[in-house]
């Protein structure tokens, strides 16, 4: 059971950051914003609650269900990892991800479509570098809720032009594993904050 100590809603006026993912298949659904009743009313139920300034507490596309599997908060404790089941579509476009935009490259659209070198390439990075910029001001004027959707857009873009120079999330994942683990040895070499 989670234990709801472990959050801090202290940081951001009575708010912790919700990432939503698929507990299947890895991918982001969405982030959003709960309370302390959102969490209590997740756990009660096991379904997925957050929280909006208009509505109050609600659950995402009121249609489907996004079951609890595990919740993991971070290091610092204003936010929260809830992988969990969708029951449909999670996004209020009906997408099955807010990160899912038919316009725009797709993370799981085959590599092949995006020839390296070609116009799309450069518009690829084009995205990103212009989504680097976004999260920089965002992050800069420290307000939480645009720092939070530019740097998943920034996430967003960055997979995708990983995946068009053939790498995937797991071999991010992997990386970022190495990292953070506990080193048996000698320290490593590496630049502090690297």
């Amino acid at each position: 059971m989670f234990d709801l100590s472990q959050l801090d809603f202290s940081q951001d006026s009575g708010f912790v950051t919700v990432v939503a993912q698929d507990a299947k298949t890895g991918d982001v659904l969405m982030v959003a914003r709960a309370d302390r009743e959102s969490i209590v009313q997740t756990l009660a139920t096991g379904d997925l609650q957050f929280h909006t300034r208009l509505s109050g507490r609600w659950r995402p596309n009121t249609g489907s269900r996004q079951r609890v599997v595990s919740l993991e908060c971070d290091c610092d404790g204003d936010a929260l990892l809830a992988r969990v089941a969708p029951s449909g579509p999670v996004c209020h476009t009906g997408a099955s991800s807010c990160f899912t935009h038919p316009e725009s490259d797709q993370i799981d659209a085959p590599v092949e479509r995006r020839g390296s070198g070609s116009a799309a390439a450069r518009r690829r990075l084009r995205k990103l570098g212009e989504e680097a910029a976004l999260a920089i001001t965002a992050c800069s004027a420290e307000d939480l809720a645009a720092a939070s959707e530019e740097v998943a857009s920034l996430v967003h873009r960055a997979l995708v032009a990983l995946c068009a120079a053939g790498g995937t999330l797991s071999d991010v994942q992997l990386l970022l594993g190495r990292r953070t683990a506990p080193t048996s040895g000698p320290t490593r070499n590496r630049a502090p904050n690297a």
